[in-house]
């Protein structure tokens, strides 16, 4: 019973989790729709060659530096609730095979050792 109500509540947090991410995600898809809006504006006032680089170049910057804040943010909100993440799972499975690994060497050796002793009497 112990495990269903853990079972549940880490659903529960999963979804929270996966419903908070939604909203920032579109907090950011709107803050990046107005900066990119912005910009655009500005881009469409440049004359010369040399200011629509440097626009292009702020343009671009900014997009990398809100897809990196949401990446933070959604690796605090997933560390906060709890969430294994992908390099946890990896290593928990690796870890698991090992042990897989050590019981069926153990489980042989106990075989053989009982094969050993029911054909020596």
């Amino acid at each position: 019973m112990e495990a269903q109500a853990l079972q549940k509540k880490v659903a529960g947090q999963l979804q929270e989790a996966k419903a908070a991410v939604n909203r920032m995600e579109k907090e950011v898809v709107a803050l990046g729709a107005k900066q990119r809006k912005e910009l655009e504006a500005l881009v469409a006032r440049v004359q010369s060659g040399a200011q629509f680089t440097v626009l292009t170049k702020k343009l671009k910057g900014g997009q990398q530096e809100l897809k990196k804040r949401f990446e933070e943010l959604q690796s605090r909100l997933m560390e906060a609730l709890g969430v294994a993440t992908h390099a946890e799972v990896e290593a928990l499975n690796r870890e698991l095979a090992r042990l897989n690994k050590k019981i069926d060497r153990l489980l042989k050796t106990k075989k053989d050792k009982a094969a050993g002793a029911g054909g020596g009497s």
